[in-house]
C-alpha cells in the first residue's frame, strides 16, 4: 500500500487550554500541522474528490471538535484530535503537531508532535 501524505499546515484556532486559572476562562491561540497517512493512487487516478480525503472536511470536523474540548495538556489535546480524526477518516497514520504560542512570555511557541497508527485487528 501507497503511503502518500496530505498536509494541513498552519491551522490557527482559539480553545480553552491551560493549567493556569486565567488559562481556564480565557480562550487562547493554538497553532496545528497535520499530516494524513493515506494511500491516495485511485484519487490520482480519477481526479474525484470523493477518492481522496477531503482536507476542507478534516479541517471544519477539526474546529468543531476543538471547540468542544476543555483539557489542561497540550498532549492531551494533541492525543484527542489524532484520535478523532483516526476514528473519522480512512487514514493509515496521522502526524500532528500542536504549538501553544502565548505559553511562555520568552518563547515564540511551544508545543508537541505525536504519530498515532491505525490498529488493526
Amino acid at each position: 500500500m501507497n503511503q502518500d501524505v496530505i498536509h494541513i499546515r498552519g491551522l490557527i484556532l482559539d480553545t480553552i487550554i491551560g493549567i493556569l486559572p486565567e488559562e481556564k476562562n480565557t480562550p487562547q491561540p493554538i497553532e496545528i500541522d497535520i499530516d494524513l497517512f493515506a494511500d491516495l493512487s485511485l484519487a490520482g487516478k480519477s481526479d474525484q474528490l470523493m477518492n481522496t480525503i477531503c482536507y476542507a472536511d478534516v479541517v471544519s470536523k477539526v474546529k468543531c471538535f476543538i471547540a468542544s474540548e476543555t483539557v489542561e495538556l497540550v498532549e492531551t489535546l494533541a492525543t484527542n484530535i489524532t484520535e478523532f480524526i483516526l476514528s473519522n477518516y480512512p487514514v493509515e497514520k496521522v502526524r500532528l503537531s500542536l504549538f501553544k504560542p502565548q505559553a511562555i512570555a520568552d518563547a515564540k511557541t511551544v508545543g508537541v508532535s505525536i504519530e498515532r497508527t491505525r490498529r488493526t485487528n
